[in-house]
C-alpha cells in the first residue's frame, strides 16, 4: 500500500460535530485525492466564503495543512487525524496579531 492508498479513510466532507455558535466551528472540509494528488477545500457553512488552502501534507497518519479565511485574515495550521472508531480530531492552530498601544504615562 502506498502513502496515498493510506490517505482513502479520510476522503469526503466533514463538519464539526457539536452546536457551537462560533465561526470557528462552522466550516465543512472536503477532501479528495485528484491525479494521485490530496486535495483539500473548505467553506464558512453561513456564508459559503472559501477557505485558501495551502501547504498540504499527508504523512501516513495526519494530514496537515494551512488555511486562511479571506475576510478576517485569519490563518491556522489545521491538522487532520482519524480514530480507530473513524472521528476526525482536528486540531486548529492560529496566530493572532494585534496592535498594543501604551496605558498611562
Amino acid at each position: 500500500m502506498t502513502n496515498i492508498d493510506s490517505f482513502n479513510v479520510l476522503v469526503g466532507s466533514w463538519r464539526h460535530s457539536a452546536s457551537w455558535d462560533s465561526d470557528d466551528y462552522l466550516a465543512e472540509y472536503i477532501i479528495s485525492i485528484e491525479a494521485d494528488a490530496v486535495v483539500v477545500s473548505a467553506h464558512d457553512l453561513q456564508d459559503g466564503e472559501e477557505f485558501i488552502i495551502s501547504e498540504i501534507k499527508w504523512n501516513g497518519h495526519v494530514l496537515s495543512f494551512r488555511s486562511l479565511m479571506p475576510s478576517t485574515g485569519r490563518e491556522g495550521l489545521n491538522e487532520f487525524e482519524l480514530s480507530a472508531q473513524g472521528v476526525l480530531k482536528s486540531r486548529f492552530t492560529f496566530t493572532v496579531v494585534e496592535e498594543l498601544h501604551r496605558v498611562g504615562t
